[in-house]
């Protein structure tokens, strides 16, 4: 797939907002560029793209933004809440791209601190 197909498969996966859109696009390309692989899906009930990837036995979900957005913390709880569990999680991982293109991961997990690297 091409990077304009990618662009267009995002497009179709029915989020309406061009900002969030290319944040997702940039975060996958970012994540394709260090070897890790995650799928990618559309939520209605959070209105965003998030990637989504199998690390042994627990799976890391990745929630693409961007530095315009407002990010609220109880947004981030809800979504964590809503995808994340101890037995089959790492938690969320939310992926904010800057306005020159740098893209910075932070891992919000249940209160413990954890190193869990996103893996490649």
């Amino acid at each position: 797939m091409n990077k304009l197909e990618l662009l267009q498969t995002f497009q179709s996966l029915g989020e309406a907002n061009d900002n969030k859109i290319a944040a997702a696009y940039t975060v996958f390309l970012d994540l394709l560029e260090c070897h890790i692989l995650v799928d990618y899906f559309f939520d209605p009930d959070i209105q965003s793209i998030y990637f989504k990837q199998q690390v042994e036995d627990k799976v890391d979900y990745i929630l693409p933004m961007s530095n315009n957005e407002d990010i609220k913390l109880l947004r981030i709880v809800k979504i964590r809440k809503k995808f994340c569990n101890e037995e089959s999680s790492n938690g969320l991982v939310v992926a904010i791209v800057c306005s020159n293109g740098t893209v910075i991961y932070q891992r919000f997990n249940d209160g413990k601190v954890l190193d869990f690297r996103i893996q490649n």
